[in-house]
């Protein structure tokens, strides 16, 4: 039986499970594709400290996922379920009716993309509608796109699209934008980008892809002409499958102390998926990193303990 199952394959995940193997963990990674995470759908990464090559999410993730293989840790896919409590510890179930025990288990499941919940949306997902604009948005290279949201990954999207030769407009409901001054004086010097605030969507409209977006401005409704929408309105925590194990704060979000430790001993939680999280490259390696010495000197104490 191994030591720890880290679930969660991202940036936090992958910290977790290197200095776990460099304490000498017997360590567990399990993720539905193999690591990356959402890293992988981003751009040119200059935000983490000491990295000044601005290399692409998926250069900065394999980098990692390289440095992590070096330790004798075991990399298992597949989706977790359920994470159960054992005599022994833990049990993390899978999709594909797989069961793995563990005497701890740090969750790393981060959090996935919050959807519009309006009309037309749903039956168009894969055929227009997308929260990644880094990943599809080359499909739609030269013609009219949306953009929905307001927040850094809203305006990195926007700017991606415009430089493949996109008219973008950028609708997001407040009067401001949430994303970063660097982003924004970006977006204000794109002439290919419309910024439309104080603007709800109301529709997705389109029978086989999408063809329009129906938007209100205050008391005026009108129709934009896009081809795609970039649906970037936040994301949720992904935080069920330990649902009866851990307390969640108003967002959803797990509530741990400094050490990522949970209610439940020996189970922690590190990275988006915690509460208090700043959601930044660096506190995720951070994160996993505290989680995974947390563990280590869990696993430790005597048990008695």
């Amino acid at each position: 039986m191994p030591d720890l199952v880290v679930i969660g394959g991202g940036f936090t995940g992958l910290s977790a499970v290197l200095y776990a193997g460099r304490l000498g963990l017997e360590t567990v990674l399990v993720d539905q594709l193999g690591g990356g995470g959402q890293l992988m759908n981003s751009g040119p990464v200059d935000s983490y400290p000491g990295v000044s090559d601005q290399p692409l999410g998926t250069d900065l993730v394999a980098r990692l996922i390289e440095q992590a293989l070096t330790e004798e840790i075991e990399m298992q896919f597949g989706s977790v379920t359920r994470v159960a409590a054992s005599d022994n510890g833990f049990v993390v179930l899978c999709d594909d009716e797989t069961e793995t025990e563990a005497r701890a288990v740090i969750v790393a499941t981060g959090t996935r993309p919050r959807r519009l919940g309006v009309p037309g949306e749903e039956g168009l997902i894969g055929r227009g509608v997308s929260d990644c604009a880094i990943c599809d948005g080359g499909f739609f290279a030269g013609q009219p796109v949306a953009v929905v949201g307001g927040g850094d990954r809203a305006a990195e999207g926007a700017l991606h699209l415009a430089a493949n030769g996109s008219p973008v407009q950028l609708v997001h409901p407040g009067s401001e934008l949430r994303a970063v001054d660097l982003l924004q004086r970006r977006l204000d010097e794109s002439p290919e980008i419309t910024i439309i605030p104080n603007t709800a969507v109301e529709e997705v409209s389109g029978a086989e892809r999408v063809e329009g977006l129906s938007v209100r401005t205050g008391d005026e409704q009108r129709r934009l002409d896009v081809q795609a929408v970039f649906v970037n309105i936040g994301v949720e925590p992904c935080t069920e499958i330990v649902a009866d194990l851990v307390d969640t704060d108003p967002n959803g979000r797990i509530v741990v102390d400094l050490g990522m430790r949970t209610r439940t001993p020996g189970l922690f939680a590190a990275g988006a998926v915690r509460t208090g999280t700043a959601d930044q490259i660096a506190t995720a390696a951070g994160d996993g990193v505290t989680a995974a010495l947390s563990a280590a000197e869990w696993l430790r104490q005597p048990p008695s303990q």
